[in-house]
């Protein structure tokens, strides 16, 4: 009996020793803080917003009461990031929340980054149309000309001129001007040079050049003779020019057009 009380005290005196430590616990545990959602100190002007991949928007505050500084957060950066502006870039498609704090409160934004539409293409206008036909319908003429130029390149020892699309366009519209009014010029309708046509469709060059002719139903026709004229003759031989564009059109007579543009 004596041995069972010895055992009871000392077991009474662990718990009561091991009870003194209780309090420092507890206390430790209530000195924690609730966070703050949305309050009146802190909100912002928007709750959700949309946007599309690639575009920015700068986030707001609606109210800041909270005298601290505050600072951003996304919670999937791949979607969505914030700089401590609070401006936001989409990254990708997909959804992300944004969160501003300061101290204990917050607030927070939902974002949804959707794709970019895409871009409709103009629609041609009838005489650009128009342009496009010619180049197919005269494809054959096209590399006729650039043939029978190429060969006086080689035969006076130059280099071969390189048929571009870009230039083949441009002359192809001067040919149909050409043909429209029934006037072989230099100058166009409007009043300006073939300069102007290639700027407005940013065309970059150092140097260029233009033969013009008319009534000739061949390319080889036409060719020889631009290469029997001094002007024209220069212009296909250059050695400043390593492309070519070349175009044809109809009058409604049934007469031809001829065009040849040239570029560094």
């Amino acid at each position: 009996m004596k041995r069972f009380k010895r055992l009871f005290f000392v077991v009474l005196t662990l718990i009561l020793i091991t009870g003194t430590s209780l309090p420092d616990i507890t206390t430790y545990a209530a000195s924690t803080k609730k966070t703050v959602v949305n309050s009146r100190k802190l909100k912002l002007k928007k709750k959700t917003l949309s946007l599309t991949k690639g575009k920015k928007a700068t986030l707001k505050l609606a109210v800041n009461k909270t005298n601290r500084k505050v600072k951003w957060y996304s919670s999937k950066k791949s979607v969505a990031t914030v700089n401590s502006k609070g401006k936001i870039t989409a990254k990708a498609v997909g959804k992300t929340t944004i969160t501003v704090k300061a101290g204990r409160y917050k607030a927070k934004c939902k974002i949804t980054v959707k794709k970019a539409a895409k871009k409709k293409k103009a629609s041609k206008s009838s005489f650009e149309r128009k342009i496009d036909n010619n180049i197919d319908s005269y494809n054959n003429f096209i590399h006729d000309v650039l043939k029978y130029t190429n060969q006086y390149r080689v035969k006076n020892g130059k280099a071969k001129l390189k048929l571009n699309s870009n230039l083949t366009y441009i002359a192809s519209y001067r040919s149909l001007e050409m043909a429209k009014t029934n006037d072989l010029s230099h100058t166009r309708p409007n009043g300006t040079t073939v300069g102007s046509l290639v700027r407005a469709n940013n065309i970059d060059y150092r140097i260029l050049g233009e033969n013009i002719a008319c009534y000739q139903f061949t390319a080889k026709e036409v060719v020889n003779d631009w290469y029997q004229s001094t002007g024209h003759r220069e212009n296909m031989l250059s050695d400043s020019y390593s492309k070519i564009g070349v175009g044809i059109a109809k009058t409604k007579d049934g007469y031809y057009y001829w065009t040849q543009i040239f570029t560094n």
